[in-house]
């Protein structure tokens, strides 16, 4: 019975301490220093390492805020609404979450990395 105890108790420090790190993606959206590129082309030519992308890799930037939409939109999270033709507004729903902010298409392209349009 102890053993079970043991077991139970280091199951939930272990969940105590993955539950209570903030994601490395949240902490860099909080800086308010200029946001670098943060990709890394694939062999393929998709783009990787995007910000809540969950290790997914996109071939275009239509692909990237179409998933962002999908996926983050309903989980309160940031994505990027287009609001004009080319401008995009950044939908953040968080509590204590960074100022929404508004960018091009070219701009959003440059920043996470992918080709830029002709």
């Amino acid at each position: 019975m102890l053993q079970r105890w043991k077991i139970f108790c280091a199951g939930l420090c272990g969940l105590a301490q993955f539950s209570c790190a903030p994601p490395a993606s949240i902490e860099q959206a909080d800086t308010k220093e200029p946001k670098q590129v943060m990709e890394s082309q694939t062999e393929s030519g998709g783009v990787a390492n995007l910000p809540y992308a969950r290790g997914k890799t996109f071939g275009s930037l239509d692909e990237y805020l179409a998933y962002l939409e999908q996926y983050n939109g309903p989980l309160d999270m940031p994505w990027w609404r287009e609001v004009a033709p080319g401008t995009y507004r950044q939908e953040i729903r968080m509590a204590d979450g960074p100022e929404p902010e508004t960018a091009t298409r070219a701009e959003l392209a440059a920043r996470f990395g992918f080709a830029p349009e002709q």
